[in-house]
C-alpha cells in the first residue's frame, strides 16, 4: 500500500473541494450578477423618483404662480370692468346732455312738410313760404321774424324711396312767434299746396324740429301706438302715455338748458 503524503492529501482536498464548490460559486456569481441588476434597478428608480419629486414641486411651483396671476388678472378685469361702466355712463350722460342742448338749441325752430320743391332750388325763397303758410292759417309772420330758413336735405335712409318733398326747416328770432304758428297748425287740416297756388295738393304739416336722437324716440312712441290700435281704451291709453313720455323729454331737456343758461 503507498502511502499519501501531506502534500498531495491537501491537493485531492482543494481539488474535491473546489469540485464541490464549483455548484454553488456559479449560483454566488449569478446572484451577484442579479444584484448588481437590482441595485441599477434600484439606482434607475430612485433616479426616477427624484426626476418625479422635482417635476411634481415644479408642477406645484407653476400650480401656484397660475393661481396667483389668475386671481391677478381677475382683480384687473374687475377693476376694467367698473372703469367701463363709468366711461359708458359718462358716455350715455355727456350724449343726454349733448341731446338736450341740441334740442334746446331748437326751441325757435319749425319743420313745414309738405310744400313742393321749386324747379330750380336756387330761385326758391323759403322765408316767403313760411310767410305764405302763416297767412293760410292766420298768424302774421313779419320778415323780421325768420332768422334764417332752407329746405333740409333728405334723410339718407329715404334717398331713393317716395316720401314727398324735403321739409323746410325755419328758425324765428323769436320763440313766440314759433308757438303761435305751431299752435294753429289744427287750421291745416283742410289745406293743401294748391291753397298756395302750387298744382300738387300736397298735405301740409308743421312739427317740432327735433333732434336725431329724439326723432327716433318719436318714431319708437308711434310704433307703441300702433300696436294699440285695436281698442279705443288701449289707444287712449298709448297716446296718453307717447304724449307724456314726449312732454317729459323736452320739458326736462328745456329745464334742464335753462338752468344752465
Amino acid at each position: 500500500m503507498s502511502t499519501i503524503t501531506t502534500e498531495q492529501l491537501s491537493t485531492i482536498l482543494v481539488e474535491k473541494l473546489d469540485e464541490k464548490l464549483a455548484p454553488l460559486n456559479s449560483t454566488v456569481v449569478e446572484l451577484r450578477k442579479s444584484l448588481d441588476e437590482a441595485i441599477k434597478h434600484v439606482k434607475f428608480v430612485d433616479a426616477k423618483y427624484d426626476d418625479l419629486l422635482k417635476k411634481m414641486k415644479k408642477d406645484d411651483e407653476d400650480r401656484k404662480a397660475l393661481w396667483t396671476e389668475n386671481k391677478t388678472l381677475k382683480l384687473a378685469v374687475q377693476t376694467l370692468e367698473k372703469q367701463h361702466a363709468s366711461l359708458e355712463l359718462q358716455l350715455r350722460n355727456h350724449l343726454a346732455e349733448s341731446n338736450e342742448k341740441n334740442q334746446y338749441d331748437r326751441r325757435e325752430c319749425l319743420e313745414v312738410r309738405g310744400i313742393p320743391q321749386h324747379a330750380t332750388p336756387s330761385e326758391e325763397n323759403t322765408d316767403a313760404i313760411i310767410i305764405e303758410v302763416g297767412k293760410l292759417i292766420g298768424v302774421d309772420i313779419l320778415d323780421n321774424d325768420i332768422s334764417v330758413s332752407h329746405r333740409l336735405p333728405q334723410a339718407k335712409s329715404y334717398k331713393g324711396k317716395n316720401v314727398g318733398p324735403s321739409p323746410i326747416i325755419v328758425k324765428f328770432t323769436r320763440r313766440s312767434v314759433k308757438e303761435s304758428l305751431y299752435g294753429a297748425r289744427k287750421n291745416l287740416r283742410n289745406k293743401t299746396s294748391s291753397d298756395l297756388g302750387y298744382p300738387e295738393e300736397n298735405k301740409i304739416y308743421l312739427a317740432e324740429s327735433l333732434t336725431e336722437k329724439n326723432r327716433e324716440l318719436f318714431k319708437e312712441s308711434l310704433a307703441v301706438k300702433r300696436t294699440w290700435n285695436s281698442s279705443s281704451f288701449g289707444q287712449t291709453m298709448v297716446e296718453s302715455t307717447c304724449e307724456k313720455t314726449m312732454i317729459h323729454q323736452f320739458s326736462t331737456s328745456r329745464a334742464r338748458m335753462i338752468s344752465k343758461s
